[in-house]
């Protein structure tokens, strides 16, 4: 599977604060992807708000937001 970076043509994903989990094996969801805004925590890697200036002097997130967990 390529990845999304190599797929965006039009520069809308931050490379500063892109990651990439693994979903759950099951599910409607499977096998599909999405974006989210660098405004929602995920658990240990940072939140960035837009800002790398903001990512660099606050710590990484301690929980992944609800949001993003039911997506995953």
């Amino acid at each position: 599977m390529q990845n999304i970076l190599g797929l965006d043509r039009v520069n809308a994903f931050c490379r500063h604060t892109h990651i990439e989990l693994e979903g759950k094996k099951t599910g409607p969801l499977v096998g599909l992807t999405f974006g989210a805004k660098d405004i929602f925590d995920v658990a240990g890697y940072p939140t960035a708000f837009g800002s790398p200036a903001w990512m660099n002097t606050h710590p990484l997130a301690t929980h992944t937001a609800p949001a993003i967990e039911m997506l995953i």
